[in-house]
């Protein structure tokens, strides 16, 4: 019997042996719970990100539009975008160009619930539009908040939501990249810049900071796999909401013109002193520039502009030094006011006054993510 004790227990020393050499320990086992998300910082990343999903989502809505069809005659197709509740009586904000030219909207909600909306105020220039559900719809749904944008840094956390390609509920997180970006096509100057993955059919959806607040209305993107998109900074949405929510259509001031930014190598080109400020082009007849009698350059056959034009230096005090200077400013104003510009002519320094009007719709352009048919391939 001693025997048989005597080698059990050289069985079990040797078996404790080889547990400690193969695990690396000296001493007893110790069994210890992973790093906790709050001494993690790749955990505690995720643990932000998954919570502002969670509490975000149920307020993100997808937006399916039906409208007639731009190729055949008499027949309807249908698109489909996102946008987001902004209060608990059934406001959405979205896209101008979501909703624009639309017959019928149909918003989803994150639970599969459905509702018909009534678009209600638009402005075409931002590419802004309030539509709105019944306020029963949203009874339980905790809206977004739209806060100040003009904080944002490049390399804070962006998390855009919405529907990309119909696929409900997505989410992608990246960074401001860049911000006040001019974005060719548009009249609107000032776009934020970012990596998170925007694609068709995130129009209109939110691009939230880390703290879950909308800075931006997600609207276009520069190029299929180029990873930059662009989004609406907040600051805009909450200038025009009080009117948009009023069922106003919103209608931006307009000078009528077209220029170029002066650089050196331009005003050398054209032979003219270099200046900072821009150079008039062309002058829209009937604008408020053709009123005032500035004068353009004119161009070349190749495109290239000729001597002679105005050089805008400042507008009602505050220097030009880049169009999207003019343009920031002008998105400060109202249509019947009048504005001071500050020109050069021919080396003379003249002050002239313009009173802004509507812009024409035709000469409205907003970047858009394209539409996507819905169902997928109707379209064609």
């Amino acid at each position: 019997m001693k025997s048989l004790i005597n080698k059990s227990n050289t069985v079990l020393a040797l078996l404790l042996t080889a547990i400690m050499l193969f695990t690396g320990l000296t001493g007893c086992v110790v069994t210890e719970k992973p790093a906790a998300a709050a001494t993690n910082p790749i955990m505690a990343e995720e643990t932000i990100i998954t919570s502002i999903y969670e509490q975000a989502s149920p307020a993100i809505v997808e937006i399916v539009v039906t409208s007639k069809s731009t190729v055949f005659s008499g027949y309807s197709t249908s698109g489909q975008g996102s946008g987001f509740l902004i209060d608990n009586e059934g406001h959405i904000l979205t896209n101008y160009h979501v909703v624009d030219s639309t017959t019928r909207v149909e918003v989803i909600f994150n639970n599969g619930n459905s509702a018909t909306a009534t678009i209600l105020g638009t402005d075409e220039a931002s590419d802004l539009a309030v539509i709105k559900v019944d306020a029963a719809a949203v009874a339980g749904i905790t809206p977004l908040t739209l806060t100040d944008s003009s904080y944002l840094k490049p390399g804070q956390i962006a998390i855009a939501l919405g529907s990309p390609y119909g696929l409900v509920n997505s989410i992608s997180v990246g960074v401001i990249s860049g911000l006040n970006r001019q974005v060719e096509g548009s009249s609107l100057p000032g776009m934020i810049q970012t990596d998170a993955n925007i694609q068709p059919g995130n129009s209109g959806g939110p691009l939230l900071n880390s703290s879950g607040l909308v800075v931006g209305i997600n609207t276009a993107f520069e190029g299929q796999g180029t990873g930059i998109g662009y989004a609406i900074p907040s600051s805009v949405a909450l200038r025009v909401l009080p009117e948009l929510k009023a069922g106003k259509t919103i209608e931006r001031p307009w000078l009528g013109f077209s220029v170029l930014e002066l650089t050196e190598s331009l005003a050398k080109e054209i032979g003219i002193t270099y200046h900072q400020g821009v150079y008039i082009v062309e002058i829209v007849t009937d604008s408020p520039a053709a009123k005032a009698k500035l004068v353009a350059s004119g161009s070349y056959a190749n495109g290239m502009p000729k001597k002679g034009g105005d050089i805008i230096t400042a507008i009602d005090g505050q220097a030009v030094k880049r169009f999207i200077d003019l343009q920031n400013y002008l998105v400060t104003r109202k249509v019947g006011d009048t504005v001071t510009l500050n020109i050069l002519r021919e080396n003379i320094n003249l002050g002239v006054s313009l009173t802004l009007v509507a812009r024409p719709k035709s000469t409205t352009s907003t970047p858009q993510i394209p539409s996507i048919p819905w169902p997928w391939g109707q379209r064609d």
